[in-house]
Protein backbone atom coordinates (compact mmCIF):
# COMPACT_ATOMS: atom_id res chain seq x y z
CA UNK A 1 0.00 0.00 0.00
CA UNK A 2 1.56 2.98 -0.86
CA UNK A 3 0.34 6.50 0.77
CA UNK A 4 0.74 10.08 0.70
CA UNK A 5 -0.21 12.98 2.51
CA UNK A 6 -1.70 15.17 0.30
CA UNK A 7 -4.27 14.72 -2.52
CA UNK A 8 -2.62 14.16 -5.94
CA UNK A 9 -4.05 15.82 -8.81
CA UNK A 10 -2.21 15.11 -12.31
CA UNK A 11 -1.12 18.19 -13.93
CA UNK A 12 -3.34 18.55 -17.49
CA UNK A 13 -0.46 19.88 -19.41
CA UNK A 14 -0.60 17.58 -21.84
CA UNK A 15 1.46 17.36 -25.06
CA UNK A 16 1.08 15.82 -28.29
CA UNK A 17 0.46 11.93 -27.62
CA UNK A 18 0.36 9.49 -30.07
CA UNK A 19 -3.36 8.12 -30.51
CA UNK A 20 -3.67 4.96 -29.85
CA UNK A 21 -5.47 3.63 -33.69
CA UNK A 22 -2.09 5.81 -35.24
CA UNK A 23 -0.08 2.75 -33.93
CA UNK A 24 -0.15 -1.04 -33.19
CA UNK A 25 -0.67 0.02 -29.14
CA UNK A 26 -4.72 0.77 -27.99
CA UNK A 27 -6.29 0.55 -25.51
CA UNK A 28 -10.12 0.20 -24.37
CA UNK A 29 -12.75 -0.10 -21.79
CA UNK A 30 -13.43 -4.00 -21.97
CA UNK A 31 -16.29 -3.25 -18.78
CA UNK A 32 -17.81 -0.06 -17.27
CA UNK A 33 -20.04 -0.26 -13.65
CA UNK A 34 -21.60 2.87 -12.59
CA UNK A 35 -19.78 6.33 -13.19
CA UNK A 36 -16.80 6.17 -14.76
CA UNK A 37 -14.74 9.39 -16.63
CA UNK A 38 -12.19 10.83 -19.13
CA UNK A 39 -10.52 13.64 -19.57
CA UNK A 40 -8.29 14.07 -22.48
CA UNK A 41 -6.77 17.21 -23.99
CA UNK A 42 -8.91 19.84 -24.67
CA UNK A 43 -12.35 18.05 -23.62
CA UNK A 44 -14.38 18.63 -20.25
CA UNK A 45 -14.52 14.95 -18.30
CA UNK A 46 -17.07 12.80 -20.36
CA UNK A 47 -18.65 9.24 -19.51
CA UNK A 48 -17.02 6.39 -20.65
CA UNK A 49 -18.88 3.25 -21.88
CA UNK A 50 -18.25 -0.02 -22.95
CA UNK A 51 -15.58 -0.28 -25.85
CA UNK A 52 -14.64 3.43 -25.45
CA UNK A 53 -11.33 3.79 -26.82
CA UNK A 54 -8.81 5.42 -24.03
CA UNK A 55 -5.82 7.18 -26.13
CA UNK A 56 -2.72 8.25 -24.50
CA UNK A 57 -2.54 11.03 -22.24
CA UNK A 58 -5.90 10.53 -21.10
CA UNK A 59 -6.92 10.55 -17.44
CA UNK A 60 -9.58 8.48 -16.05
CA UNK A 61 -11.60 7.93 -13.14
CA UNK A 62 -13.82 6.24 -11.21
CA UNK A 63 -16.31 7.11 -8.62
CA UNK A 64 -17.63 5.42 -5.45
CA UNK A 65 -19.27 2.13 -6.31
CA UNK A 66 -18.14 2.34 -9.95
CA UNK A 67 -15.45 -0.04 -11.14
CA UNK A 68 -13.91 -0.51 -14.64
CA UNK A 69 -11.98 -2.84 -16.53
CA UNK A 70 -9.41 -1.77 -19.31
CA UNK A 71 -7.17 -3.84 -21.93
CA UNK A 72 -4.39 -2.64 -23.34
CA UNK A 73 -2.52 -4.07 -26.05
CA UNK A 74 1.01 -3.53 -27.30
CA UNK A 75 3.24 -5.19 -29.74
CA UNK A 76 4.99 -6.94 -27.51
CA UNK A 77 2.31 -7.18 -24.40
CA UNK A 78 -1.17 -7.48 -23.46
CA UNK A 79 -2.64 -6.39 -20.25
CA UNK A 80 -6.17 -6.05 -18.10
CA UNK A 81 -6.42 -3.51 -15.82
CA UNK A 82 -9.08 -3.56 -13.03
CA UNK A 83 -9.96 -0.50 -11.87
CA UNK A 84 -11.53 -0.38 -8.43
CA UNK A 85 -14.05 2.55 -6.80
CA UNK A 86 -12.56 5.77 -5.83
CA UNK A 87 -9.78 5.93 -8.43
CA UNK A 88 -7.84 8.39 -11.04
CA UNK A 89 -5.45 7.26 -13.14
CA UNK A 90 -3.08 8.74 -16.27
CA UNK A 91 -2.56 6.33 -18.99
CA UNK A 92 1.06 8.61 -19.57
CA UNK A 93 2.36 6.27 -22.34
CA UNK A 94 0.92 3.59 -24.54
CA UNK A 95 3.14 3.00 -27.21
CA UNK A 96 5.03 1.33 -29.68
CA UNK A 97 7.96 2.54 -29.67
CA UNK A 98 9.65 4.45 -26.07
CA UNK A 99 12.55 6.65 -26.88
CA UNK A 100 15.26 4.00 -26.77
CA UNK A 101 13.08 2.18 -29.51
CA UNK A 102 11.35 -0.31 -27.11
CA UNK A 103 7.63 -0.76 -26.50
CA UNK A 104 6.19 0.78 -23.26
CA UNK A 105 3.74 1.51 -21.24
CA UNK A 106 2.97 3.71 -17.96
CA UNK A 107 0.02 4.35 -15.67
CA UNK A 108 0.33 6.51 -13.41
CA UNK A 109 -1.67 5.95 -10.14
CA UNK A 110 -2.40 8.84 -8.62
CA UNK A 111 -5.03 7.40 -5.69
CA UNK A 112 -7.21 3.93 -5.82
CA UNK A 113 -6.51 1.00 -6.62
CA UNK A 114 -6.13 -0.72 -10.20
CA UNK A 115 -4.89 -5.11 -10.12
CA UNK A 116 -3.48 -5.39 -13.42
CA UNK A 117 -2.39 -8.95 -15.61
CA UNK A 118 -0.10 -8.21 -17.73
CA UNK A 119 0.88 -11.32 -20.32
CA UNK A 120 4.47 -11.17 -22.12
CA UNK A 121 3.69 -11.80 -25.86
CA UNK A 122 7.23 -11.65 -27.15
CA UNK A 123 10.12 -8.76 -27.15
CA UNK A 124 11.73 -9.26 -23.51
CA UNK A 125 12.99 -5.36 -23.62
CA UNK A 126 9.23 -4.13 -23.46
CA UNK A 127 8.21 -2.01 -20.39
CA UNK A 128 4.98 -1.90 -19.05
CA UNK A 129 4.98 0.26 -15.60
CA UNK A 130 3.22 1.21 -12.92
CA UNK A 131 3.98 5.04 -11.15
CA UNK A 132 2.57 6.41 -7.98
CA UNK A 133 3.79 9.19 -5.73
CA UNK A 134 6.05 7.10 -4.04
CA UNK A 135 7.62 4.58 -6.72
CA UNK A 136 7.95 3.17 -9.83
CA UNK A 137 7.07 -0.87 -10.40
CA UNK A 138 8.08 -2.14 -13.41
CA UNK A 139 6.19 -5.42 -14.90
CA UNK A 140 7.30 -8.10 -17.49
CA UNK A 141 4.21 -10.47 -16.92
CA UNK A 142 2.40 -11.25 -14.16
CA UNK A 143 -0.45 -10.13 -11.83
CA UNK A 144 -0.38 -8.01 -9.67
CA UNK A 145 -1.92 -4.54 -7.53
CA UNK A 146 -1.49 -1.46 -6.67
CA UNK A 147 -2.93 1.04 -4.09
CA UNK A 148 -2.69 4.37 -3.10
CA UNK A 149 -4.17 5.70 -0.18
CA UNK A 150 -5.10 9.21 0.50
CA UNK A 151 -4.36 10.36 3.82
CA UNK A 152 -5.56 13.76 5.70
CA UNK A 153 -3.91 16.82 5.91
CA UNK A 154 -3.75 16.52 9.50
CA UNK A 155 -1.81 13.37 9.36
Amino acid sequence: VQTCALPIFIAAAYSAGIKAEESDAYARFLKVEGDVYIKREGTPWFHAGKDTQIYERDIIRTEDHSTAVIKIHTPSKEATVEVEPGTELFLSKISQNNSKGTPGTLIDLAVGKILLEVLKKKDDSSKFEVKTPTSIVGVRGTTFSVEVEMLDKGT
